[in-house]
């Protein structure tokens, strides 16, 4: 699964058309002039060295996480990891859950999920160079022995990345195993919008800040196949509901 690349908007600020001030996120100052924002309306001065977390998109202020691919994880992020073997059985579950009470339900079932890094997730794909945007990842692979044919499926995940963000990428992979144990092949950006719509689906039960951002980025994503595929999907999800578009996709 892409990711979705934080959208920066300079401004001009005008005092005489502001009553309250921008404040700098970062120093506190007010701000006079031009400004970076992020997606969570923080702003700072153009002047200072901005990072922004790699995975909410917040303006990063102090107390980073650097990673040796040059991601950065903020302070807000860090607590909710998604690390361990049981971390990653619970979510699991959680997503599973989600995806059954909008008709997904049969999901092959005990696939091995790897939390990898950038660089793992490189060569999985044969890149020569890291996707910044790269988070997940479904392996189908077919094996062939004494005449018949199985399908096995892994899920990769990005490392250092919190819960929700973790729970959302998840569910987008598995509607890849989901499709492929089906042989459902609908155009890419079409199977690659219905898988977001499994991330809309988890962030939607969620329903908490962080949850209603990542909804957002996906509303807004400019991305030709993953941005417009997931409105395409969307529209059709919001017109004729959950059953009618689990048969569409089928067929489309």
């Amino acid at each position: 699964m892409k990711g979705i690349l934080n959208q920066i908007k300079e401004f001009i600020y005008e005092s005489a058309n502001i009553i309250e001030p921008v404040k700098c996120i970062i120093c506190g100052e007010d701000i006079i002039g031009r400004y970076t924002i992020d997606s969570w309306n923080q702003a700072a001065h153009e002047s200072h060295k901005i990072a922004f977390c790699f995975s909410c998109g917040r303006i990063i202020v102090k107390n980073s996480i650097i990673l040796s691919d040059g991601r950065q994880l903020c302070e807000f992020c860090q607590p909710s990891i998604v690390q361990t073997t049981k971390q990653i059985e619970w979510v699991d579950k959680k997503v599973r859950e989600i995806l059954a009470k909008v008709g997904i339900d049969n999901i092959p079932k005990n696939v091995p999920i790897e939390i990898v890094d950038s660089y793992q997730l490189m060569k999985i794909q044969g890149n020569k160079e890291i996707d910044v945007n790269q988070r997940g990842l479904a392996i189908c692979n077919k094996i062939t022995g004494n005449g018949l044919t199985k399908t096995e499926h892994k899920v990769c995940i990005l490392d250092h990345l919190p819960k929700i963000a973790f729970a959302g990428i998840l569910a987008h992979e598995l509607l890849h195993v989901w499709q492929n144990s089906k042989g459902i092949t609908p155009p890419n950006d079409i199977c690659e919008g219905f898988c977001d719509l499994g991330s809309y689906a988890v962030y939607s039960v969620i329903n908490n800040p962080s949850a209603l951002h990542f909804i957002e980025q996906l509303d807004k994503s400019d991305n030709p196949v993953y941005g417009d595929g997931y409105r395409k999907v969307k529209q059709y999800l919001d017109q004729n509901g959950w059953q009618a578009l689990i048969a569409k996709i089928k067929n489309w």
